[in-house]
């Protein structure tokens, strides 16, 4: 995920009823952008984004250090399709890469 993903990030928030601006969108993968153990991961089909997910690594008292998924959309015209699928198994790679074995979904 990046700046330029902007436009279409947003458009697939409001699918889900996040009605955030292009530019509060802007913002918010910026911040992401330089949030250490944070990633924005996105789904591409054909040069289109059709999902997004948030991970970012948690640190908890009562637990190991893990990942949480924080966000997660796919395009209404692409569900049932497997591509959350593909985003999980993304945020495993992540998690995995950043010492964890454990993806939580947090939403």
């Amino acid at each position: 995920m990046n700046t330029t993903d902007v436009k279409e990030i947003a458009e697939l928030s409001s699918q889900l009823g996040y009605e955030i601006s292009v530019e509060n969108t802007l913002e918010n993968i910026k911040t992401l952008s330089t949030t250490p153990n944070s990633v924005g991961l996105v789904a591409i089909i054909e040069k289109k984004i059709v999902g997004w997910m948030t991970v970012s690594k948690v640190f908890q008292i009562e637990s190991l250090p893990c990942c949480e998924v924080r966000g997660l959309v796919v395009d209404k015209n692409f569900r049932r399709q497997g591509i959350g699928q593909l985003l999980i198994e993304s945020a495993k790679t992540w998690s995995r890469e950043h010492g964890n074995n454990r993806v939580e979904i947090k939403m």
